[in-house]
């Protein structure tokens, strides 16, 4: 944080509220900011509201207090002086520019690029991340998100859209805000001479990441697809999802990370549920079902991709007779 702050006293931008949005830490970072840094405003949450209630608490102080602009920047984000005065002039000369971001780059790798955006791959239900800045000139904008890590966001888009989905507590949460703008008309975009380091929590060779992450990951991806998605391709998503989620824990069992697959159990039970919000860890799948599935998590994956292909396959068939009976 220390670091972000001191990048933010360089930024050129003229008319700037620097606004800390202290999420319940218990490090003292908040004391901290509040002992050297004065003239920024610090906001403490009594409880952890993640990235998407965290934000939006950011968001209402600065509408509130007549922003046209929110620049949402994570904690271990670091801007060049001339970053935001770049996205805001993007912003302004574009009517229909929606959340507008920077390029962002590996804060000790600082040449190489981390993301500029994603695309959105409706057909099989992923989304394919970039980091090549000559794709940009040639995108489709329709399915353009772009990482809320380094996010400028206008008045206009929020009071249209609204705000952050606190459903997804973390991570998926800047898609669906994305991908609301782009159905209000907005149109996504990444400035390419706007650069921001972004550290990042987790190596790109590490193993094994936290357990919150595929906690997040798995139920939100869920939530994400079957919000966006129009109904006659839900059941096909529900085939890939179920099928990509077992086929995970299958391989997680091989690596013997028996606690990311009881993880992931119960996050697959939270999706199915539809229960959104932080993860309460005594809200599990139950035991009966989480046990059969632990033990054979391949199997079952190829016994419901067998059946869940024919009853699609066997509904479509059905539709198309019933269209040539029309």
């Amino acid at each position: 944080m220390e670091g972000c702050l001191a990048a933010l006293q360089r930024i050129t931008y003229p008319n700037v509220e620097i606004v800390v949005v202290d999420n319940a830490s218990a490090d003292g970072s908040a004391d901290r900011i509040a002992a050297v840094q004065p003239a920024v405003t610090l906001i403490r949450n009594r409880e952890n509201l993640g990235s998407a209630g965290g934000n939006n608490v950011g968001i209402r102080h600065a509408l509130a207090h007549g922003a046209d602009y929110v620049w949402l920047l994570n904690a271990d984000a670091e801007p060049e002086p001339d970053s935001l005065t770049l996205l805001v002039e993007e912003a302004v000369a574009d009517p229909r520019a929606g959340i507008v971001a920077p390029v962002l780059h590996y804060f000790h790798d600082r040449q190489n690029v981390q993301n500029c955006g994603a695309l959105v791959d409706w057909k099989e239900c992923r989304m394919r991340h970039l980091t090549d800045l000559a794709i940009l000139e040639t995108l489709d904008f329709s399915r353009y998100w772009v990482w809320a890590t380094a996010v400028l966001v206008s008045r206009r888009i929020l009071e249209t859209v609204g705000l952050y989905d606190e459903r997804y507590f973390v991570y998926c949460d800047d898609m669906d805000l994305s991908m609301r703008a782009i159905r209000a008309g907005f149109v996504n975009r990444t400035v390419v001479g706007a650069r921001v380091y972004h550290k990042g929590h987790y190596s790109r060779d590490v193993q094994k990441l936290p357990l919150h992450y595929y906690f997040y990951i798995t139920r939100n991806e869920y939530f994400y697809w079957t919000r966006f998605l129009p109904w006659p391709r839900r059941i096909g998503f529900v085939r890939r999802y179920l099928g990509r989620t077992l086929a995970a824990m299958d391989e997680h069992k091989r690596q013997g990370q028996a606690d990311v697959v009881d993880v992931c159990c119960d996050s697959l039970y939270w999706a199915l549920t539809g229960r959104g919000g932080a993860w309460d860890k005594t809200v599990k799948m139950p035991a009966w079902l989480k046990g059969f599935i632990v033990k054979h998590p391949a199997g079952l994956g190829e016994l419901l991709e067998l059946h869940i292909g024919r009853l699609a396959r066997a509904g479509l068939g059905n539709v198309k007779r019933r269209l040539r009976n029309r």
